[in-house]
């Protein structure tokens, strides 16, 4: 990112809750496994997203840039257990690493640490970094093609585990005016968009 080694940056405690954006859609897949390992359900379908989302991050080499040494889909999920285990029983703590955050509330690396302090309702620490961003939206993930059928569940674990989400439903009438792109901006405005699906609908 061409930044300045001997920048010195301010570390923050943040609320993590903050970080769950639509542009970080990836955070509901980290989300979904915490809480069904926690809750001893579900695990092998959160295994299973968990396992799809990572394939579409690494276009299928499971090998996670800055830290070669971890990479196998046993070693990502031998790490994250570890982190799991030790975040819920001591926090997440400055000095041992903090999260980079971007512009926008992007977070540019640490998406299972944020994920862990979310889940537990732990502080964060952070380092801004301005002018840098990432984006890991739902159109990012299709364009990786995950399968339609995780994006579904990928949407759905969003409204779960964030605040204020809502629904809009735009009719085939609106699309024939071409309004939809019209309503979509005016979205934008206020909200992110979160997913977007076409719905074939019957009588019933």
């Amino acid at each position: 990112w061409n930044l300045d080694r001997n920048q010195r940056l301010r570390v923050e405690y943040v609320n993590p809750m903050q970080f769950l954006e639509p542009e970080r859609m990836d955070l509901v897949c980290k989300l979904f496994y915490i809480d069904c390992r926690e809750k001893h359900q579900n695990e092998n379908l959160a295994r299973e997203l968990y396992k799809e989302h990572l394939r579409a991050f690494s276009f299928g080499t499971f090998t996670e840039p800055g830290s070669e040494e971890k990479n196998t889909l046993d070693k990502y999920f031998e790490a994250f257990d570890n982190l799991i285990e030790n975040t819920r029983l001591n926090g997440l703590k400055a000095d041992q690493s903090v999260v980079p955050v971007g512009a926008n509330h992007s977070i540019l690396d640490g998406s299972h640490r944020t994920a862990v302090a979310i889940y537990y309702k732990y502080p964060l620490p952070v380092v801004r970094i301005e002018g840098v961003s990432k984006r890991y939206d739902y159109e990012f993930f299709q364009n990786r093609k995950l399968k339609k059928c995780y994006l579904d569940l990928m949407a759905y674990l969003y409204i779960l585990f964030a605040e204020h989400c809502y629904v809009a439903c735009l009719w085939p009438r609106a699309d024939r005016q071409k309004k939809i792109a019209k309503a979509e901006a005016l979205i934008k405005e206020t909200a992110g968009i979160v997913y977007r699906k076409r719905i074939r609908l019957n009588y019933h």
